[in-house]
């Protein structure tokens, strides 16, 4: 059987520390955590972190954009980043998997669903 991609937006692969939190009506103080970004689309990021997440959960997610590649500027305009220096997104978190790489770490898949109002505070 054919291996083929499913997704419809280009992959960049890029390692690079992120900060995220989950984003959910109970926490009034979620805890912000550092992933390790594998790869980035228009539609999503896919990364390492010390958590195991839940499917379908919600995360706010910061970027840092002039640590990404400048191949994809269309990238950067899809989500109208302008001139700011960090993307803001809400993702919701598609899968989960234990790391085949590294013991104790998760890869994630998320799809962003919507630009954050809110800036993330660290």
């Amino acid at each position: 059987m054919e291996n083929r991609e499913r997704r419809k937006d280009i992959r960049f692969n890029k390692q690079n520390i992120f900060q995220f939190k989950i984003v959910h009506a109970g926490l009034s103080d979620p805890l912000v955590m550092e992933g390790l970004l594998i790869d980035y689309s228009a539609a999503g990021i896919r990364f390492m972190t010390d958590a195991q997440l839940d499917k379908n959960i919600s995360l706010s997610i910061q970027i840092d954009l002039d640590a990404l590649s400048n191949d994809d500027m269309d990238w950067k305009a899809l989500w109208e980043t302008g001139n700011d220096a960090y993307l803001n997104v809400i993702g919701s978190v598609m899968w989960c998997l234990a790391s085949g790489h590294e013991v104790g770490k998760f890869e994630v898949g998320t799809r962003f669903t919507q630009k954050a109002l809110d800036k993330l505070t660290i």
